[in-house]
């Protein structure tokens, strides 16, 4: 099969092809796949359908592993992002050496919520810290705020105003530099809210800030924020690549330790997980698994 003999043409057909289509023109012949793999078709589609917090992100084997990424973004292992708690601006019960911050990376509650000191004013902000898992794709957070009277089946929360999440990294001298903010989101006095990015963001050994402005409720003539718990819901892409270096312009390069399509993989991981708890129903279905030629 020939191309038009139009570079530019032939580059703008490609461009509209999507990541499927891409990966399927690569079988058609040597031509085409020499031309696919030595333009950055893939690479730009994937920057189309993510965000990066880090400064860049760049492959060891570009169109395969952007192909890879191109799957893990829906068949990767669904994961609370949260790695731990770091530090809070502020605690309601300081003096005591509380440091409840770490209660709200738990959907349980171990000895109490996170609660700032109070305040005077209902301006200002109050924020909480995190680090993230190594290698995460951050699709929303979730924040669950601490109601005034967790007893009653409904009450006012510690909630503010508009919230909004910070990205990006801790120095040795423990000085955080943002790399990737969103715009402020408004709150409502819900006890749970959802929000939900743009676009998935890709995050490296990324931190994360969550930044409360504007607290709402007023107890004692003293304004407060309350969380109980937050997940930050997202994808591993530590399944599929690992970290090799930084380049001196300041990318990450990732490489992939397998090629294993992340469906297939999530789908062996499982079973292999039932087996290792003696499942015997799940045995057939592996050994049938592994006999299709398809799966392999």
């Amino acid at each position: 099969m020939q191309f038009t003999g139009i570079e530019e043409l032939d580059i703008k057909i490609f461009s509209l092809l999507g990541p499927c289509d891409l990966m399927r023109s690569c079988l058609v012949s040597r031509s085409w796949c020499r031309f696919v793999t030595g333009h950055p078709f893939m690479r730009d589609l994937v920057l189309e359908m993510v965000n990066v917090a880090n400064t860049g992100v760049r492959f060891t084997n570009q169109h395969p592993d952007c192909a890879l990424l191109v799957r893990a973004l829906k068949y990767a292992p669904r994961i609370n992002c949260l790695s731990e708690a770091v530090k809070a601006s502020s605690h309601h019960h300081e003096e005591e050496g509380y440091d409840n911050i770490s209660n709200t990376v738990h959907d349980f509650m171990l000895t109490g919520p996170w609660m700032s000191r109070g305040r005077s004013g209902s301006s200002g902000t109050e924020w909480l810290m995190y680090k993230l898992n190594e290698l995460s794709l951050v699709g929303s957070i979730k924040i669950y705020l601490e109601p005034t009277y967790p007893s009653l089946p409904v009450s006012p929360v510690y909630g503010a105003r508009f919230v909004r999440f910070i990205f990006g990294d801790v120095s040795e001298e423990d000085v955080f530099s943002a790399t990737f903010t969103t715009p402020l989101f408004p709150m409502t006095h819900n006890r749970a809210q959802k929000f939900s990015l743009e676009k998935p963001l890709i995050c490296i050994n990324k931190f994360l800030v969550v930044e409360f402005h504007e607290p709402v409720l007023s107890v004692g003539g003293l304004y407060h924020m309350g969380v109980s718990y937050i997940r930050v819901k997202g994808r591993d892409l530590g399944s599929s690549f690992r970290r090799t270096f930084v380049s001196p312009t300041g990318d990450v390069v990732l490489q992939a330790t397998t090629y294993l399509d992340p469906k297939v993989k999530s789908e062996l991981d499982l079973l292999a997980a039932r087996l290792r708890v003696g499942d015997d129903v799940q045995i057939p279905k592996l050994v049938g698994f592994l006999n299709d030629e398809n799966n392999v």
